[in-house]
């Protein structure tokens, strides 16, 4: 099961994309500061286990004054470019409830 999360940058935009593109190969970045990760990790992360894996901690790129938010997506609607809702619908392919 895919599960959804939204990173985005308070301050640091570069260091905390840095730290997405490094640890996840299914992002789909909208603007300099928001980034949406495909997780499809068994049994399914925590925003906590997101966090600590990109470093948003005090101890990790918060030590260079960034900050930044990982918040797990339970649903998804809105008025969005057609290929942010392509790019969902890519990655819940193969999911059991598709």
């Amino acid at each position: 099961m895919t599960t959804f999360f939204c990173v985005t940058a308070i301050t640091g935009n570069a260091l905390v994309r840095a730290a997405v593109k490094q640890h996840f190969t299914e992002v789909y970045e909208l603007g300099s500061s928001i980034w949406f990760i495909a997780d499809k990790t068994v049994p399914e992360s925590t925003p906590t286990q997101i966090r600590d894996k990109l470093g948003l901690t005090a101890e990790g790129l918060g030590a260079q004054g960034v900050q930044g938010l990982v918040i797990k997506s339970v649903g998804t609607s809105g008025f969005a470019p057609t290929d942010l809702w392509e790019w969902f619908k890519i990655q819940r392919q193969g999911d059991s409830n598709g």
